[in-house]
C-alpha cells in the first residue's frame, strides 16, 4: 500500500497558466490531430489485443484437453501398478481375490470410461490343459483358449477380466499375442518394462451392432516382481500382464464430459498424423467449424503417440467480441471532436477562471496542511456548521446540510457511518468512529471522528460538537505492519515448496543407493539413515504448509468422501505399533463412526494424538483410542488417552498455539512444535472442535467431535 499522497501546495512563485497559451488558434486543431492518431493506434491495439487473447482461449482449452489426457493415463496407470502388487504379494491369486480387489478399486467412479481391469498370464504349450481345468473348476464352465496357437510361441491369454459382465466375458480365453496391434504394445511393455498403450483396434468386447474403436493399456509382470535390469532376462522372466481395455467412445465422453458446450472441439487420432482410418474419437462430428482456429499436436502417451487436431466451435467468436471491433474506431473519432470543441471552449473560459484559481488554491493549500476540522450541528444533528469543510473533503460547505456531508464517506463506510451518527443522536450519547473520505485532490483520507452533545439541564441536548482528524498515516502503518506479518507466512510457504525440489532429488538417491548390491552393513545403515532424515524433513515441509495455510486464513483444505472411521483409527494404531513396539495401544470402536470427511487428513490428526500421547504419557502404560457415535447420532468422538503427570493449567490455553508448548523438545526430536495447532485447524476445517482434559491421576485426554457431514467451505 503507497502512502497517501501530500497535499498540493502553491510556491509563491507560482502562477496558474496564462491566457494567451489557450488562446492560440492553432491548438484545438493540434488536439484533434493528436486524438485521431491516438484513435487510429488504440483501434489496431485493441483489434490485436482481442485476438491475441482469443488465441490465448483456444490454447489453454487445447492445453486443457491434454492435461487431462496425461493425467488420466498415469492414474490408470497407477491402478495397473496396484493390480500387479496383488500378484507379487500372492503365490496364487484366486478368480474371487480379483474380483474383490478389483471391485474395492470403484472403476466407475474413480476410473470412468475403462472397461474393466484384467489379467493375462504367460501360458506354455504344457500348462494349457491345466490352465481350462482350473479355470472351469473356478466357474467358467465354457471357459477355452481361442484362437490356435502359433507353433514356437506362447500364449498371452485373458484369465481374468473384472467387472465380468457380458461384453467382458466375450474377451476370456483369448491369445491377445495372435492380433499384431495387440502384440505391438505387449512387446513394447515387455521390453522396457513400463506401462504401454495399443494403437487402435477392436476389442473383443464389441458383441453388439453400434461398434467403437478400442485401445488398450498393458502393463508387464515379472517373475520376481522386480523389473530385470537386462532385455534377454525381461523377455525371459515374463510372468504376464495386467491390462485395461478402453471403448473410445465411451472413454472419452466420460473423461470429457462437458465437451458439448465447450467452445473448442477436437478429435483424437490414433498415430502421428490425421488420418481418418486411426480417428478415435471426435467431440463435434458434424458440426460446423469456426474458421481461423485450428491446432494439430502429437502427444506420446504411455510409449504411443496421438494426434489432436483442434479447431474453434461455432460461437467461439462472440457477436459482442465481432461488434466491438468498429466500435473503438467510431467512439474514438466521436472522441476526437467531442475534445476539439472542450478545448476551445476551455480555451474561451480558461482566461475567466485564472483570478478565481489564484485565490482558491491559496485558501485550499493552507487547509489542506491541517489534519484537523472542528464542526458543530444542531440537536439534531441536520444543520452543521464548520468551517474549513471544503478544503479538508473537498466538498462545497452548502451541499453537507441535510446528510448531504455523506457523500464525502467512502461507500462501503456509508451505510455504517450514517447509522452510528443516527444512533448518537437518538440517544443523545457521545459517537467516535473511523472512516474514510474521498477527496477529489488526495483520493481516500481515514479520519477519526468524535462527537460530544452539549446538554441542558433538563437534559435536552442543546448542540453538538464534533472533531474530524486525519488518521490515514496511522493507518497505512498498520496496513503495512500487517502486510509484513502476511508476507512472512508466504515466505515460509515458499521456502517450504522450494525445499522439496532438493529433498525429492535426495530420497531418490538414496532409494536408488539401497537397491544397489555393492552396500556394505555400514553403507546401508547410512543410506538408511539418510531416508529417514529425508522423509522427515518432506513431513516437516508438510506441516509448515499446513500451518502457512491456516495462518494466510485459508484454513487447511479438506477432501470429504465417504468415511469408516473405524478403519482409519486401526490404520493409524497400527502405524504407530510400527514405529513403537515397545509401547501398548489399544483401540475401542463403538457404533456407527462412518461419515463424510477426509480420511487421509483424520489419520493425520489422530497420527499427531498418538505421538503427542507417547512422548508425554507414561511409558509402561497402555495408549487408548476411542472411536464412538455420539448420543443422538448427529456426531462421532474420537479421543486419545495417556497415563503420566498432567499438563500444567497454565500450559493448556497455549496448548493448540504453534511454536508455544514444547518447542525445545519438539526441536530436539525433529519437529516443529506444530502437530497440536495442525489437529486443530484440521478438525476446524471437518466443522468439529478438539478439547482437552488433563488431571492428576487421571491422566490426559484429546477428544475430537466431528459432526456426520464436512461443511462445504464458504464460496
Amino acid at each position: 500500500m503507497q502512502p497517501a499522497p501530500a497535499p498540493p501546495s502553491l510556491p509563491a512563485t507560482s502562477r496558474p497558466p496564462a491566457a494567451g497559451a489557450w488562446a492560440q488558434p492553432w491548438l484545438p486543431w493540434a488536439v484533434l490531430v493528436a486524438a485521431l492518431l491516438l484513435t487510429a493506434l488504440a483501434t489496431r491495439w485493441s483489434l490485436q489485443e482481442a485476438e491475441e487473447r482469443r488465441r490465448a482461449r483456444f490454447d489453454a482449452a487445447a492445453e486443457a484437453v491434454v492435461d487431462r489426457l496425461e493425467v488420466r493415463f498415469d492414474a490408470q496407470a497407477s491402478l495397473l501398478r496396484g493390480v500387479a502388487g496383488l500378484f507379487v504379494g500372492s503365490s496364487s491369486v484366486t478368480r474371487t481375490e480379483f474380483h474383490d480387489y478389483v471391485a474395492q478399486q470403484l472403476l466407475n467412479d474413480r476410473f470412468p470410461g475403462a472397461r474393466g481391469v484384467g489379467y493375462s498370464p504367460r501360458v506354455r504349450p504344457e500348462d494349457e490343459e491345466a490352465l481350462v481345468a482350473h479355470a472351469r473348476e473356478e466357474g467358467l464352465a465354457d471357459f477355452r483358449l481361442w484362437p490356435p496357437r502359433t507353433p514356437g510361441r506362447d500364449r498371452f491369454t485373458v484369465l481374468f477380466l473384472e467387472p465380468l459382465d457380458a461384453r467382458n466375458r466375450a474377451a476370456l480365453g483369448f491369445d491377445m499375442f495372435s492380433e499384431p496391434t495387440r502384440a505391438e504394445a505387449m512387446a513394447r511393455a515387455r521390453d522396457t518394462g513400463r506401462a504401454a498403450l495399443s494403437g487402435r483396434v477392436e476389442l473383443k468386447q464389441e458383441i453388439e451392432d453400434q461398434k467403437q474403436p478400442g485401445f488398450l493399456l498393458y502393463l508387464p509382470l515379472y517373475e520376481d516382481g522386480h523389473t530385470p535390469a537386462t532385455l534377454p532376462v525381461r523377455r525371459a522372466r515374463l510372468q504376464g500382464f495386467v491390462y485395461a481395455p478402453f471403448r473410445a467412445g465411451d472413454f472419452f465422453e466420460r473423461l470429457f464430459s462437458e465437451a458439448a458446450s465447450s467452445p473448442v472441439g477436437f478429435e483424437v487420432y490414433d498415430g502421428e498424423a490425421v488420418d481418418a482410418r486411426a480417428l478415435l474419437y471426435d467431440s463435434t462430428a458434424g458440426e460446423q467449424r469456426e474458421a481461423g482456429y485450428g491446432h494439430v499436436r502429437t502427444v506420446v502417451l504411455a510409449g504411443r503417440p496421438w494426434t489432436l487436431a483442434f479447431h474453434a466451435r461455432p460461437g467461439f467468436v462472440s457477436f459482442t467480441e465481432w461488434a466491438v471491433r468498429p466500435f473503438v474506431g467510431v467512439l474514438g473519432v466521436l472522441a476526437s471532436f467531442a475534445l476539439f470543441g472542450l478545448t476551445r471552449a476551455r480555451a474561451r473560459e480558461r482566461a475567466r477562471t485564472v483570478a478565481l484559481y489564484q485565490s482558491e488554491e491559496r485558501f485550499r493549500t493552507l487547509a489542506l496542511h491541517s489534519t484537523h476540522l472542528l464542526l458543530r450541528a444542531d440537536p439534531g444533528g441536520e444543520r452543521f456548521e464548520a468551517p474549513g469543510w471544503e478544503a479538508f473533503t473537498g466538498q462545497p460547505e452548502r451541499q453537507m446540510l441535510a446528510g448531504g456531508w455523506l457523500q464525502v464517506v467512502h461507500p462501503e463506510d456509508r451505510a455504517a457511518t450514517k447509522r452510528a451518527w443516527e444512533e448518537a443522536v437518538r440517544a443523545r450519547r457521545p459517537v467516535e468512529v473511523e472512516y474514510r473520505i474521498v477527496h477529489p485532490d488526495t483520493g481516500v483520507r481515514w479520519v477519526h471522528s468524535r462527537g460530544v452533545p452539549l446538554l441542558e439541564p433538563d437534559g435536552r441536548v442543546r448542540e453538538w460538537v464534533a472533531s474530524l482528524t486525519d488518521v490515514t498515516e496511522r493507518r497505512l502503518r498498520e496496513q503495512e505492519a500487517h502486510e509484513r506479518a502476511e508476507l512472512e507466512q508466504q515466505l515460509i510457504g515458499i521456502v517450504s515448496h522450494d525445499l522439496r525440489t532438493p529433498l525429492s532429488a535426495i530420497a531418490m538417491s538414496a532409494q536408488s543407493l539401497a537397491a544397489s548390491s555393492g552396500l556394505d552393513e555400514r553403507q546401508r545403515r547410512s543410506v538408511a539413515r539418510i531416508a529417514s532424515s529425508s522423509a522427515r524433513a518432506n513431513r516437516m515441509i508438510e506441516t509448515l504448509l499446513d500451518f502457512t495455510r491456516a495462518r494466510l486464513g485459508r484454513g487447511i483444505p479438506v477432501t470429504p468422501r465417504p468415511t469408516d472411521l473405524r478403519e482409519v483409527a486401526r490404520h493409524a494404531v497400527e502405524e504407530a505399533r510400527a514405529a513403537h513396539p515397545e509401547r501398548t495401544l489399544q483401540l475401542h470402536c463403538e457404533g456407527d463412526v462412518t461419515g463424510a470427511w477426509d480420511p487421509e487428513r483424520l489419520e493425520q490428526v489422530l497420527g499427531n494424538l498418538l505421538v503427542n500421547a507417547l512422548r508425554h504419557g507414561d511409558p509402561v502404560a497402555p495408549v487408548q483410542v476411542r472411536v464412538a457415535q455420539e448420543q443422538g447420532g448427529e456426531g462421532v468422538s474420537l479421543s486419545v488417552h495417556n497415563a503420566g503427570a498432567p499438563i500444567a493449567p497454565e500450559q493448556l490455553p497455549l496448548l493448540f498455539e504453534p511454536f508455544q508448548v514444547g518447542s525445545r523438545e519438539s526441536e530436539a526430536r525433529g519437529g516443529l512444535g506444530l502437530g497440536l495447532f495442525i489437529v486443530r485447524e484440521i478438525v476446524r476445517s471437518h466443522g468439529g472442535r478438539v478439547e482437552v482434559a488433563s488431571e492428576a491421576g487421571r491422566g490426559t485426554t484429546f477428544t475430537v467431535h466431528l459432526p456426520r457431514r464436512t461443511p462445504l467451505p464458504p464460496a
